[in-house]
């Protein structure tokens, strides 16, 4: 991979917003604006309501998650920006930048950035790769659901007050995730 390598996840932030200023300098995207929180409201008032008023950063999967649950006719996306490369603790280690976010059409919603940019551009300026990606269809699965809820949780913990007040995984039992969770820990 050719490139910057980002030591520290500052940095990786930093950039990652560098990016998003450029695609809204060129019109390439808009920021979550009245218009687009009214329109999720009637979908889901209470969502919409957490995702204007609270920091997203760092908890793509999950907001991501619930953003998918709440548009019709989307698919969630789990891939990688490759313009984010990352190098860890160990010298030379390198790993993926991971992210999530909603695809409709020609449009991505990017939960971190709070920004809907179009896709084209998206994957052009982030280097945005698909690893896996999770049809509305796919999202009425309560099996699929129990497993990205599970994953979201497992990589942020802190978002299961969030998590477990919206439909349908308030319907989960917290203690079978909780334990599934902790067998996924100790086999890594």
């Amino acid at each position: 991979m050719k490139g910057k390598f980002f030591k520290n996840p500052a940095f990786v932030d930093m950039e990652f917003y560098k990016i998003i200023r450029k695609a809204l300098r060129k019109g390439y995207a808009l920021k979550f604006d009245e218009n687009f929180f009214d329109l999720l409201a009637k979908t889901n008032a209470r969502f919409a309501k957490i995702l204007k008023e609270n920091s997203t950063s760092g908890l793509c999967y999950g907001f991501a998650l619930l953003l998918a649950t709440n548009i019709p006719n989307c698919t969630l996306v789990h891939g990688v920006l490759e313009k984010l490369p990352c190098i860890s603790e160990n010298e030379g280690s390198y790993y993926e930048f991971e992210h999530a976010w909603v695809e409709k059409g020609n449009m991505v919603f990017d939960t971190s950035a709070k920004c809907v940019f179009d896709k084209e551009k998206y994957y052009e300026m982030f280097g945005a790769k698909t690893k896996q990606t999770y049809t509305k269809s796919q999202l009425s699965d309560e099996a699929t659901l129990k497993s990205l809820c599970s994953h979201v949780l497992w990589l942020r913990p802190e978002m299961s007050e969030i998590i477990y007040s919206f439909e349908p995984f308030s319907n989960f039992d917290k203690e079978k995730l909780s334990k599934s969770n902790n067998n996924l820990q100790m086999q890594i």
